[in-house]
């Protein structure tokens, strides 16, 4: 005789968003580096560990390199956040990116992580 029963692992509910580096201005010239924070909020009720960021690097910009915890391949840049995201937590990670040069004046480009 069997009596199954099944039991839910609760999922992760990782949110994210990318602003300019506090002291980081908008207005910038070709070759600047753009210093962008990303902000990871763990909107669930499970700490989350091994959490990965994808940054998509847009064509007119560069990976800076070195910066700790980033790997740079082709268009991406990867990091995975070395602790734990607490459930009602909210975790920082910094990346710097530079403009390349020469660039269009009055361009506008958006990076999206």
């Amino acid at each position: 005789d069997h009596d199954p029963e099944t039991v839910y692992v609760n999922p992760f509910d990782l949110a994210l968003y990318k602003v300019l580096a506090p002291g980081q201005t908008s207005l910038v010239n070709p070759g600047d580096t753009v210093n962008y924070r990303i902000v990871v909020i763990n909107q669930g009720v499970v700490d989350a560990a091994n959490v990965l960021i994808t940054d998509y690097i847009p064509t007119q910009m560069t990976f800076v390199s070195p910066q700790a915890g980033w790997t740079a391949a082709g268009t991406n840049a990867t990091y995975t956040y070395p602790g734990i995201i607490k459930a009602g937590d909210t975790a920082f990670v910094n990346l710097k990116l530079r403009l390349n040069s020469p660039l269009a004046a009055n361009s506008t480009i958006t990076n999206w992580a």
